[in-house]
């Protein structure tokens, strides 16, 4: 669960992630989120969301990140006014990102339109190492039968049980590149605009074996780049139509009006339309909903841990 908070010291907006608030924080999640802490450490990336700090409160671990202002891509994808090259665009920050860890010995493993965020001025940037993988490791990260990911972008080798690898990670950003350009609203094919570059890219990127895909994700970014430049982005920055697409879907919903005694606080924005709500009695979280004319209450817990 990730809050907005307020760094006092520097007077500045911060992410909060928190192990949990809800669930008991075992030995093995307690692991892995502090291996998250100590990926997202080594990564320094324009592309990537940075570290700020990592601890443990009441025993509760969190993760201190840059405040991204902007909204993940699945939002973005809501839309059809992405044009082909800053679809591409798009693409080519996450490759670079990807190209740049892999070098660093660090797979992603669960690359998908939510873990990918777009800030206001169309800079890509890649969070949620929750489930990366270092390569080179011996250690079982996972269960037996377990699947680490979204079954919908993973690699059918690594849905079979195989362990992750570069070739998966490619294979997953080639289902977003897909997706970016797929027809909407109903995803029946690829919209007629799409470069013929840009499919074929899509196949080999998909393709059902591992070692028919681009040999790494350097070879991906250079091909992404060369597609930019026949398209007449060279750069391979998006234009100013994504900022303009994401600063008109930021429509805030009016504040509520919290009348009730039990509440204590809006603890938490967790968007524009969705805030967190600290309920003092019964100690609970409960989530207001904006739908376009009400807020609607929905409570995620029943009770605060002690």
């Amino acid at each position: 669960m990730v809050f907005v908070a307020s760094d006092l010291t520097l007077d500045r907006e911060v992410a909060v992630k928190l192990l949990s608030s809800y669930e008991t924080v075992t030995d093995k999640s307690r692991a892995a989120f502090e291996r998250e802490a100590r990926v997202l450490a080594t990564l320094k990336h324009s592309n990537i969301v940075p570290l700020y700090d990592y601890g443990s409160s009441d025993g509760t671990p969190y993760l201190v990140m840059e405040m991204i202002d902007g909204q993940p891509l699945s939002k973005l994808l809501a839309t059809t006014d992405v044009d082909d090259a800053d679809c591409v665009a798009l693409t080519l920050q996450a490759a670079r990102a990807l190209s740049y860890s892999h070098k660093r010995g660090v797979l992603h493993r669960d690359i998908k339109p939510h873990n990918i965020m777009i800030e206001n001025d169309g800079r890509l940037r890649q969070i949620d190492f929750g489930t990366s993988h270092s390569m080179g490791t011996t250690g079982q990260f996972t269960e037996a039968g377990e699947v680490k990911g979204t079954p919908a972008y993973m690699a059918p080798e690594c849905l079979q049980g195989a362990p992750p690898s570069v070739a998966s990670d490619i294979y997953s950003l080639g289902r977003v590149l897909a997706q970016l350009f797929w027809t909407r609203p109903v995803p029946a094919s690829f919209r007629p605009s799409t470069p013929a570059e840009v499919r074929e890219l899509i196949l080999w990127m998909t393709h059902e074996d591992a070692a028919h895909r681009p040999r790494d994700m350097g070879t991906v970014e250079a091909r992404l780049a060369g597609i930019a430049r026949s398209i007449g982005d060279p750069a391979g920055k998006t234009g100013g139509a994504v900022a303009d697409i994401l600063t008109q879907q930021v429509q805030p919903a009016p504040r509520p009006q919290i009348t009730r005694p039990d509440v204590a606080m809006v603890c938490s924005s967790l968007g524009p339309n969705h805030l967190e709500v600290l309920v003092a009695r019964p100690a609970s979280l409960l989530h207001l909903w904006w739908d376009g004319g009400s807020w609607s209450e929905w409570v995620v817990m029943d009770r605060l841990p002690d």
